[in-house]
């Protein structure tokens, strides 16, 4: 399916761009490849939270960097639909060394123009006075385990992401101006769910954070408690790595899951048999997402945090813990 085709004002424009984070320089790409992995990689200096924090940030983010036309030989213009257009549009180095884009909807870009202003704008490109000003978001933004940063088979830096929109520029003069704007399916849907929860800004990062967290003793209810002592220090400790776990591990479902409902949030409380005793599935006590796909993927991933914090010897004095999840946009 073909992108819409729009004609905006500069002032519309600005407005639009100003919300976006322009990648200006190498160290700029460098800093976006740099949290490209789900997982934390080992040259990371923090801790694996600020990691997945700095990437979460970093997947959702929507990107502005200028491409230099050169040359006329992309360009064709078609006097029947008055569309000039741009073909061949797949990988693009922005800069002279570094970081290259591929863009993974691979397509035509298309702009409405007259044959005049089309042949001024071949012109124009031809003595390098026409940027292509783009947004994209990162390949992992719909799939966040994927990688999007890696080494391609020429052995160049490869940044994977996903095209918004395409604005021809005329640098020509010493005010910008804009010759014709471009959206992809995935651009136009991006606006207009934007344009439906009030702007880029109400959209927000997706957030997954466990507001409570509580054990069970063997053999005992939801009411009841360790004493006055409470939990062994070995459970509190493990209680931390445990919520910062689930986070990560539920993070990509709720991601999979926005991509068929971009407005989707809730709460849910689950109880995750832990310790001692057969091996159960995860119970969603309540669940106001209701969606299920995210719940098999919840109860998928959760098998793993389990397993990874079942070795100590206090865990064998709880048979259960329960956690309230809240997700969000914020």
């Amino acid at each position: 399916m073909m992108g819409v085709l729009a004609m905006a004002s500069v002032a519309a424009v600005a407005s639009e761009a100003s919300a976006q984070e322009v990648l200006r320089s190498a160290e700029d790409f460098e800093e976006l490849c740099a949290v490209s992995r789900a997982e934390t990689p080992e040259a990371w200096e923090g801790s694996p939270t600020e990691y997945h924090d700095h990437r979460r940030r970093a997947v959702h983010n929507i990107y502005e960097t200028s491409l230099r036309l050169e040359g006329e030989t992309l360009l064709e213009y078609d006097r029947v639909s008055g569309l000039m257009q741009i073909s061949g549009f797949r990988r693009h180095q922005p800069l002279a060394s570094g970081v290259e884009i591929r863009f993974r909807n691979e397509c035509i870009l298309s702009f409405e123009m007259s044959e005049e202003e089309a042949q001024n704008m071949i012109d124009q490109v031809a003595l390098g006075g026409v940027e292509l000003e783009i947004q994209f978001m990162p390949a992992a933004y719909d799939d966040y385990e994927a990688s999007y940063c890696e080494e391609s088979e020429g052995g160049k830096r490869e940044l994977v992401v996903e095209l918004l929109l395409g604005r021809l520029v005329d640098r020509s003069e010493e005010t910008s101006e804009i010759l014709g704007e471009y959206r992809t399916a995935v651009g136009h849907q991006w606006s207009l769910l934007q344009a439906g929860l009030g702007g880029t800004n109400a959209m927000g990062v997706p957030e997954v954070q466990v507001s409570h967290f509580q054990w069970r003793p063997v053999g005992q209810g939801w009411a009841d408690e360790f004493g006055d002592e409470g939990p062994p220090e070995e459970l509190i400790n493990l209680q931390g790595r445990l919520q910062a776990e689930i986070e990560r591990a539920l993070y990509p479902c709720y991601v999979r899951a926005l991509v068929a409902n971009g407005s989707l949030q809730g709460a849910l409380v689950l109880e995750v048999p832990f310790g001692q005793g057969e091996r159960r599935a995860a119970r969603f006590l309540m669940d106001t997402l209701s969606h299920q796909g995210f719940r098999e993927c919840a109860e998928h991933r959760l098998e793993g945090v389990v397993e990874s914090g079942e070795e100590i010897e206090a865990a064998q004095e709880v048979d259960a813990f329960k956690a309230t999840l809240l997700l969000r946009r914020r």
